[in-house]
């Protein structure tokens, strides 16, 4: 769950509302067990069977509250990580 909060932040920044993404049914049941609301896309059924399967999630500041995290503090680190020193000649 490390990166991932800093990539909603990331995609929240550029108006997005909802994030799709495909994951193992082993993944997307992690991240129901940390609280994130996902929702299958698809038939449910045939998803029992596949080996991936579809998600979508809310981008919305309760997203935020169960990740327990600052989407502004978010971007900010990201922006400072950014900032590279010029290397030495």
């Amino acid at each position: 769950m490390g990166l991932f909060p800093y990539v909603i932040a990331l995609a929240q920044s550029f108006g997005a509302t909802r994030v799709i993404g495909v994951v193992t049914p082993a993944v997307a049941r992690l991240y129901r067990r940390f609280g994130l609301d996902l929702h299958n896309m698809g038939n449910v059924a045939a998803s029992k069977r596949a080996h991936i399967v579809a998600c979508s999630i809310d981008v919305d500041a309760a997203l935020f509250k169960r990740l327990q995290r600052d989407p502004q503090a978010l971007l900010y680190e990201i922006t400072c990580y950014g900032q590279l020193g010029q290397p030495l000649a």
